[in-house]
């Protein structure tokens, strides 16, 4: 009878999903970035300028407002739906593309995961 045998290779699947995931999520808080600097309000331009992609426990997120003068600024453009904004700007600028483009963020970090893991 032949033997089996299995090796373990769990902490560096570990380390590569962990970094596929990392890079994944920035990539695709990078593309949810891009979508929604067509749609943040821009009457005086700094809230658009202040557009970031920043790194969070667990991954990436974007940020706007982030001068201290301005998360007052950015949280009130997001929210007040009575703001009338021109030129197909509008309230809800990051939460809105968070919707419309959630397949294309799952797409984008799958294929980072998978991409990873490939290389292995």
């Amino acid at each position: 009878m032949s033997k089996v045998t299995f090796k373990w290779y769990g902490e560096r699947v570990r380390a590569v999903l962990e970094h596929g995931s990392s890079v994944g999520s920035k990539k695709a808080a990078e593309h949810l970035l891009d979508v929604s600097q067509t749609l943040v309000p821009r009457e005086f331009g700094e809230l658009e300028r202040s557009g970031e992609v920043v790194k969070v426990p667990g991954g990436h997120s974007v940020q706007y407002g982030g001068n201290p003068s301005e998360p007052i600024i950015a949280i009130v453009q997001h929210e007040d739906l009575t703001l009338q904004h021109p030129n197909g700007r509008q309230a809800k600028y990051l939460e809105s593309p968070m919707l419309t483009e959630i397949g294309t963020i799952f797409f984008i970090m799958g294929s980072q995961l998978r991409d990873s893991l490939s290389k292995e």
